[in-house]
């Protein structure tokens, strides 16, 4: 599955993110926010975990809109 990723600094999270977005068969988002700190094989791990679930959203047919991966 494609997907996109924005990242920047987030207000509301206080530290750097990325934004992970997928897209449905009706071209709707479904979306994730991974705090981009700290920074290496843990924030791999947990992109990978967010990932997986916004796969599954998309695949599963869930609303659009921001994914809960945690």
């Amino acid at each position: 599955m494609n997907y996109q990723e924005f990242r920047h600094y987030s207000i509301v999270h206080g530290c750097r993110v990325s934004r992970l977005s997928a897209y449905d068969a009706n071209g709707d988002e479904h979306f994730v926010i991974v705090p981009a700190e700290p920074s290496g094989a843990e924030l791999r791990a947990k992109r990978e975990q967010a990932l997986d679930a916004l796969v599954a959203s998309v695949t599963a047919g869930g609303a659009p809109g921001e994914v809960t991966w945690q």
